[in-house]
């Protein structure tokens, strides 16, 4: 049996913390947020979970990252084009709008569910407001969002 993939929708703010310029003299630290968001990249370059994308994000995307400063941050953009990753945009229905504002979804933020509604996916970011919303979010969309530190990667083991 083909091994179970974790489906993940990066926010623009993880992908933007993650680009900064590494030193070799100065590796990121263990345990650090730096490194966290570095590594999320690193196993997601590594197919250890499918990277969703939408159209509108692959375009914040170019926008906020006009030039990558690191080996991880450009692996995972060049990932998005290559096939590697799952081009998916869902259409919202009047009464899944109305569970966005029931669940006090931020609008500005509604093309990240809208990428990874209907895959059962995780949002990964670092915004609070969308922190806040995550049962709401999973019980109505069956999306989960979450912080690149509690990301859950399939073991190995599962199929």
């Amino acid at each position: 049996m083909a091994k179970l993939l974790a489906h993940l929708v990066v926010d623009t703010c993880v992908l933007q913390k993650a680009n900064a310029k590494l030193s070799p003299a100065s590796p990121p630290k263990e345990g650090r947020l730096f490194k966290i968001r570095v590594n999320l990249l690193k196993r997601l370059s590594a197919g250890e979970a499918k990277a969703l994308y939408s159209k509108r994000l692959l375009a914040e995307y170019g926008r906020q990252i006009q030039e990558p400063r690191n080996e991880f941050v450009a692996a995972f953009l060049v990932l998005l084009t290559t096939g590697a990753a799952e081009l998916n945009w869902q259409a919202l229905s009047g009464a899944e709008r109305e569970n966005l504002r029931r669940c006090r979804y931020p609008p500005e933020d509604q093309h990240l569910l809208r990428t990874g509604k209907g895959k059962r996916s995780t949002i990964v970011t670092e915004e609070g407001r969308l922190l806040k919303v995550d049962n709401c979010t999973h019980r109505f969309f069956g999306v989960h969002i979450s912080e690149p530190s509690t990301v859950v990667f399939p073991s190995a083991r599962e199929h």
